[in-house]
């Protein structure tokens, strides 16, 4: 693990270490980033949720089934910022592999 660290560390900053390789372990890193965006947006939309009962002096969990769905969309809300983020980190390296080929065209002794 700690060599696959050194690797990548030498590698673009811009680029996720997650896409750089398909090995095991980068499929792990992709998935436990998954599930931390996902379980903090469930965390914010179940603190949504008992705050605006707090805020109008109501209990806390009046109603219970509100804190279900409120958790479930801060869940798909949190898999959709993570597919986002995924979608514009292999675009963003497609295109600066794209621009990289061009600068190379346009200036071959670099720029």
């Amino acid at each position: 693990f700690f060599s696959l660290l050194c690797e990548t560390s030498h590698s673009s900053h811009t680029t996720p270490p997650h896409l750089l390789s398909s090995d095991r372990s980068s499929h792990y890193s992709a998935a436990k980033m998954t599930l931390a965006t996902v379980a903090y947006f469930s965390a914010g939309g179940l603190f949504t949720a008992i705050y605006s009962n707090a805020v109008r002096r109501f209990p806390i969990m009046r109603k219970p089934q509100l804190h279900v769905v409120c958790v479930g969309v801060g869940a798909a809300i949190g898999y959709q910022a993570h597919l986002l983020e995924e979608f514009l980190d292999a675009n963003a390296a497609e295109t600066k592999s794209i621009q990289k080929n061009k600068a190379e065209k346009f200036f071959p002794n670099g720029y």
